[in-house]
């Protein structure tokens, strides 16, 4: 396989594309169409960040600031793109954008995207679902189709991997002393399909069994070494040195967790949009210095975590509040995706520092939300 690849990672309840780029341009209206016709101007429903949506008249040619999500009516396509790449956004489908200097993700919460992807920087990513997808570069076109629960993947040109996320599961009892909210392992596991062929995903994510910790420990380890795909792709490494974190951990080995999940964190750190990685990774290790009884260490890392989480944790408020006051359910649901886990581990955190009823207002707004991100 050639070593650039694109990734698509795949979350329950929602569906997200991100590209990583070395030098991110503004997003753009690339072109119109009103049905089969090429058209200059379009009257669309587009949410910016932390204002309420509106209906707007865009022309070919418009950019649009990150964070936007944009809604195409019924006969309306909307072509996007950056640094190459292009989105297609077909009638009655709703689209988000974030872009920085490193990366730009790609959220479709209901209806049909088509994927042009050019792969011209190393590192690109696109995530949705609970699946992690890595595709040939320089001319990959694939669609995606979201209703409700559920997204189909379509593969038109190119080859791609999908790395699912799995439930793992160790008959050997585990020696971490959990904190009060559970939290199961999640790992990963790959599939390939090809140019003409489909597949579907869902919140439903298979178990994968392990008799011992050092059994899921050693396919971690071996997966880990398959993991740079002639490259490092540093969101999978992360990931993976954050499940290896928690295989130690829950086996007792304190030190060996806390250095796999330091690793994870200087991943992370390589991308943008990573701060609730980066705070649960800082749980984590809050965590482990806790069961070796090293109290400053536990709020150190904690603190670090609320810290990482707060900023966070309001803007997804605003952006719920105009989602709610515009009745744009899809898009609550989304962003009620990730407020769960604002919300749940400003409560893990918190718990870690010994403050427990404010633990459980913030574990109870989780919940309140409706939504499980597990």
């Amino acid at each position: 396989m050639n070593k650039n690849l694109t990734k698509i990672l795949c979350m329950a309840g929602s569906f997200l594309f991100s590209m990583h780029f070395s030098f991110a341009q503004n997003a753009q209206i690339l072109g119109i169409l009103n049905g089969n016709s090429q058209a200059s101007q379009a009257v669309l429903t587009i949410a910016q960040p932390q204002q309420a949506a509106k209906q707007t008249s865009v022309s070919v040619g418009n950019a649009f600031p990150s964070g936007s999500t944009i809604s195409t009516p019924q006969g309306t396509t909307v072509k996007i793109g950056a640094n190459g790449n292009q989105q297609e956004i077909l009638p009655n489908s709703q689209h988000q954008v974030r872009y920085s200097p490193k990366m730009e993700t790609h959220k479709t919460l209901t209806g049909k995207v088509i994927h042009h992807v050019n792969n011209k920087p190393d590192g690109y990513t696109y995530r949705a679902s609970g699946n992690t997808i890595f595709a040939n570069p320089h001319g990959t076109v694939f669609s995606v189709d979201v209703q409700g629960k559920k997204a189909n993947f379509s593969v038109i040109e190119g080859q791609i991997v999908a790395v699912e996320k799995v439930n793992l599961k160790v008959s050997q009892q585990s020696q971490n002393y959990k904190t009060s909210k559970d939290r199961p392992l999640i790992g990963t596991k790959a599939t390939e399909f090809s140019e003409g062929q489909s597949m579907s995903f869902d919140e439903e994510m298979e178990d994968v069994m392990y008799d011992t910790y050092e059994d899921a420990i050693n396919a971690y380890k071996n997966q880990l070494g398959s993991d740079q795909y002639g490259y490092v792709d540093a969101e999978l490494m992360a990931d993976d040195n954050m499940v290896l974190g928690e295989l130690y951990l829950d086996e007792g080995m304190v030190n060996e967790a806390i250095g796999y999940f330091n690793q994870a964190i200087r991943y992370y750190n390589q991308l943008d949009f990573a701060e609730i990685d980066i705070a649960e990774a800082s749980l984590l290790i809050a965590e482990a210095y806790y069961m070796a009884e090293d109290y400053g260490n536990v709020d150190r890392y904690a603190r670090q975590a609320i810290a990482y989480i707060q900023p966070v944790m309001e803007y997804d408020r605003e952006d719920y509040q105009y989602a709610y006051e515009d009745q744009d359910y899809y898009l609550m649901e989304e962003i009620a995706f990730d407020l769960f886990f604002d919300y749940d581990y400003m409560g893990w955190a918190y718990e870690l520092l010994g403050y427990p009823d404010t633990a459980q207002q913030y574990y109870d707004a989780a919940d309140s939300l409706g939504v499980s991100g597990y």
